[in-house]
């Protein structure tokens, strides 16, 4: 599984009976080779999930290998010579269990989830392919025409999806969140095996990782087995080497027109603080921001375009604070039928201009405030749901303590803080947007 575009708000999440907020109780120790291990226990159901992050993405890529962690990703399935072919995934389908994997700009996640007594097979599975991967040619040559189909099918056949990318390009000019997860296509024909070999030597090792085991083990259980199969793997000299996107000074504008398409939409990208940035502070507010203006239904925007103009079928707002750098919030709206995407979109201007101008009201964040601490709260329901909000957020810079206090930080959210991120975040000058039709006559 690829995350392509990373557009969602990291939430945690709780049920009747469930841990409330702050108790996901999480606990962590490192290894002597540089792994970092958290327990989130829950004894509920004798199950466990084994979530293993990587700190490497898409945006860690060297110049013309666009899509090689991705690529890598795919590769980790094809088996070691001790645990040759698919091996791995055999071994957890016939105990029962699931297991899949995930690339973002900034990280790579695989995980298995198993009962209790399963967790010893996983763990020893995992750690032997951190080392031992068996990267044949006919691997690299078969997995890359995987690729290249996946990516025929999911991008260059989706208008959608390269408006995405075409935006995204636009609006970074030096950073490779402008590049696709899953690679341009001229550059994933042209990956061979010397590039995964040299991908593997410098990203796959344990002190580039971070393992996160939830489920219903005891401190002392994990640590033995991480010291077991993991605490003899070799670190790795390894740095991220990260480029830096200038200041925007200029709006950015994306035209499609694509006869495949099934609707009209617009797009907006504008920047926003995010975990890993010096001014994470602000990330809290941001996510209020984003509820506040398309978090359904009762939202502004919503509320504005949809039910009381009639130019909008739809609208939404995303922003996720899981990245190392700056990171859009992305204002996506669909017009009615017979509504041109240029009216739609004075409509929409028009509405952002007027948050910008302290037009937010406290009954507005209250809701979106209430909203995001319900949702989080029912994220953490589950060990493959906390194991992969605490993952993210520690992958991208957030700490324990913060991910676990989540729920009630978010309350503390002023209206002041939320109308000066609107003031700085949805200027015209520091945004891309994109446009895209299936006929001319709809722009």
């Amino acid at each position: 599984m690829t995350r392509i575009g990373m557009a969602w708000t990291v939430a945690m999440i709780c049920l009747g009976g469930v841990a409330v907020a702050g108790e996901l109780n999480p606990e962590s120790f490192e290894l002597a080779n540089g792994l970092k291990v958290v327990l989130i226990p829950d004894h509920r159901v004798p199950v466990a999930t084994h979530m293993l992050w990587y700190r490497v993405g898409s945006a860690d890529e060297e110049p013309g290998k666009s899509g090689l962690a991705h690529f890598f990703e795919h590769l980790m399935f094809k088996g070691t010579k001790t645990n040759p072919g698919d091996i791995y995934a055999r071994t957890i389908g016939r105990v029962g269990g699931e297991l899949n994997a995930f690339t973002s700009y900034d990280f790579t996640a695989y995980y298995a989830t198993v009962s209790t007594d399963h967790l010893e097979r996983v763990m020893a599975l995992e750690a032997d392919r951190m080392v031992n991967l068996d990267l044949s040619d006919e691997h690299v040559q078969v997995e890359r025409d995987v690729i290249i189909e996946e990516r025929r099918l999911r991008v260059d056949t989706n208008p959608e999806s390269l408006l995405h990318e075409q935006v995204m390009a636009a609006m970074f000019d030096n950073h490779r969140y402008g590049i696709p997860v899953i690679g341009w296509m001229h550059e994933i024909r042209g990956w061979t095996r010397d590039d995964v070999e040299a991908f593997y030597r410098r990203w796959y090792a344990p002190n580039d990782a971070i393992l996160v085991i939830a489920g219903d083990v005891q401190r002392d259980q994990v640590r033995w087995l991480a010291e077991r199969y993991y605490g003899p793997l070799a670190p790795v000299p390894t740095a991220r080497k990260r480029t830096v996107e200038p200041d925007h000074i200029a709006e950015r504008r994306v035209v499609m027109i694509d006869s495949r398409a099934g609707r009209p939409i617009w797009i907006r990208l504008c920047l926003a603080p995010a975990y890993g940035t010096p001014d994470r502070s602000r990330t809290l507010a941001v996510e209020v921001l984003a509820e506040t203006l398309g978090g359904g239904p009762a939202s502004i925007l919503h509320r504005r375009l949809v039910r009381e103009l009639g130019v909008a079928a739809d609208v939404s707002v995303d922003y996720s604070p899981s990245a190392l750098d700056p990171t859009p919030l992305t204002v996506v709206a669909v017009p009615t039928p017979g509504t041109s995407l240029s009216t739609l979109e004075k409509a929409v201007e028009a509405e952002i201009e007027a948050l910008r101008g302290d037009t937010i009201a406290e009954a507005d964040i209250r809701r979106a405030r209430q909203a995001l601490r319900a949702a989080g709260l029912r994220a953490r329901d589950g060990t493959h749901r906390a194991a992969l909000v605490a993952g993210m957020a520690l992958a991208t810079g957030a700490t324990l303590e913060e991910v676990d206090t989540w729920p009630d930080r978010i309350l503390a959210v002023t209206l002041d803080q939320v109308r000066s991120e609107a003031r700085t975040l949805l200027r015209p000058e520091s945004s891309a947007t994109g446009l895209l039709a299936p006929r001319k006559e709809q722009l």
